[in-house]
C-alpha cells in the first residue's frame, strides 16, 4: 500500500525526493524535497492486517497541510484501486 501513492506523487511532483524501508511499525515510503534524509516531509507505514487489508499511518514530518492532505487523497484513490 505504500508503492502505489509513492508512484503516483513521483509523477505528479517529479522533484519529490523519497526512501523506501521498514521500520518496526511496517514498511514505509517518505517524501522529500531535498537529498538530505532528516528533512522528509511526511512517512506513510503500512502494516497488513489481513491478506486485502493494511492499517496506514501517515506521519507529518515536516509537511504543510496541503500537501498532507494531498497525499491522503492519493492513498484513499490507491484503496479503492485495490
Amino acid at each position: 500500500m505504500t508503492s502505489c501513492p509513492g508512484s503516483v506523487l513521483v509523477k505528479r511532483h517529479p522533484r519529490l525526493y523519497h526512501l523506501m524501508g521498514t521500520t518496526s511499525a511496517g514498511v514505509s515510503w517518505s517524501g522529500s524535497w531535498s537529498t538530505s534524509a532528516k528533512s522528509f516531509a511526511w512517512m506513510i507505514v503500512a502494516k497488513p492486517v489481513s491478506d486485502t487489508s493494511s492499517h496506514i499511518v501517515l506521519r507529518n514530518k515536516s509537511a504543510k497541510p496541503e500537501e498532507m492532505e494531498e497525499v491522503w487523497q492519493t492513498i484513499e484513490e490507491c484503496a479503492k484501486r485495490q
